[in-house]
Formats: structure tokens, sequence, C-alpha cells
């Protein structure tokens, strides 16, 4: 809730693009350019050439290998044309290179998160998933009608956009300062409505798709150790 409140409270989007893109660089890296060159440099060059890409590069104090180096420049080319294009419209998500480099790195922190916190009881994503529920009550209805006279959900996924601002930009878009004034946070998946003559987007937060995620993990896991005691 204070961070939410925080980061509504001091508009600070243009950090949150900087630091997802950095994060989504090196989950690209890790994830897809790594594994890709390993097997396209074992295909074309063969087994020895592959195993050279595990050799340490410049011999680095910090032992970073040719693989990492070059999985690096590939995930940083992609990230930084994505914050390139996030900073040059008005919306971005307009843009198909913009909202597919979005959406492939929101899958991947997905699959950061549900890999890396392995839960040992059931209990922690089940309250999580309460306690969600509650500020999202909380700042979608009670925050917006009693307290705020806004909703911050609405104005953090819109970035704020709203109000006599975003008419101001949607008739001056041409205005260096308007770039960038629409574009939503980055921690959700948008998909282009292709029949909305608004140009409106489907969307889903990664909170919605971690924190049940992480109570589907617990199951499975729980389910295969069961399956493994039964062999046993």
């Amino acid at each position: 809730l204070v961070c939410l409140f925080i980061l509504w409270f001091f508009g600070l989007y243009n950090i949150v693009t900087l630091v997802f893109g950095i994060g989504g660089a090196h989950l690209m890296a890790s994830y897809i350019f790594r594994p890709l060159t390993e097997m396209a440099v074992s295909k074309c060059f063969g087994k020895d050439a592959s195993e050279n890409l595990d050799k340490t590069a410049f011999n680095n104090p910090f032992n970073f290998k040719w693989i990492d180096i070059g999985s690096w420049a590939y995930g940083y080319a992609f990230a930084i044309a994505w914050i390139v294009v996030g900073f040059s419209y008005v919306q971005p998500l307009n843009n198909t290179y913009y909202w597919i480099m979005q959406d492939v790195m929101c899958v991947l922190y997905c699959i950061y998160f549900l890999t890396k916190l392995e839960l040992n009881s059931a209990m922690i994503p089940v309250v999580t998933m309460l306690m969600v529920f509650v500020y999202t009550i909380f700042y979608a209805i009670l925050a917006r009608d009693r307290l705020l006279g806004s909703s911050i959900l609405v104005d953090i996924t819109r970035n704020a956009g709203t109000g006599m601002w975003a008419d101001y930009c949607d008739n001056y878009h041409w205005d260096p300062a308007c770039l960038g004034s629409q574009s939503p946070l980055p921690l959700l998946i948008a998909l282009p409505l292709p029949r909305d003559f608004r140009g409106g987007f489907a969307m889903i937060g990664l909170g919605e798709i971690i924190v049940p995620g992480l109570l589907i993990s617990f199951a499975a896991r729980y389910d295969a150790a069961r399956m493994l005691v039964k062999k046993c």
C-alpha cells in the first residue's frame, strides 16, 4: 500500500520504466539469448566453439564469460530500444515493437519470480491474495470516492494521463512535454483490441499472475513430492 501511494504521489513513472527495462535486459539475456546462442553456435560451429563461449572473457576479475557478454549485448540492445520508444511516443503501446517487448519481459518476470520464490506453505499465497483483494478494494473504490478523489490504480495504469493534461496531449501530441504522458506502467501485460476504434488495450497486472501463480506452483511441487514419496 505504501509503495503504491509513494509511486502515485511522486509520479516516479519514468524511473520504474528504466528499472523495468534494465531488469528485462538481464532476463532476456538469461532466458532467451543465452540458450539460443549456445544452441546456434553448437550447431553451426561445433561443440568446441560452444565450449569456448564458457571461457572467461579478457581475464576479467568478475569471471564474466563470453556467452554472458554476448547475451547481455543482445538483451540490452532490445531493452534500450524499448525504453527509447517508450519515451518517444505519447502512447507507446500504439507501437507494435513496444507492447510485444513489454509483454515478453513481463512473462520473463513472472517466470523468474515463480521459479525463485519456492514457498513451503499454502498459507502464504492465500493470505497474500486476500491482502491484494483488500488493497484493490481500498485504492479502486474507497480511496477514489472518499479520500483522494481519484483511483490510484487507474492513474498509475494510465501513467496519470487523465484530466486536463490528457486532453491537452490528445490535441497537441507533438508537444515534447507530452511524450510518454499516456504510457502505462510496464508492470502489466497489454494486448491491443483490434476492433476498438479508440485504440484500447486489454491489460492484466503482473501481481494478478504472480500471486495466484505462487499457490499453483506450490500445489504442483506438493503433488510432485507426493508422487516421489509413493515411488520411493
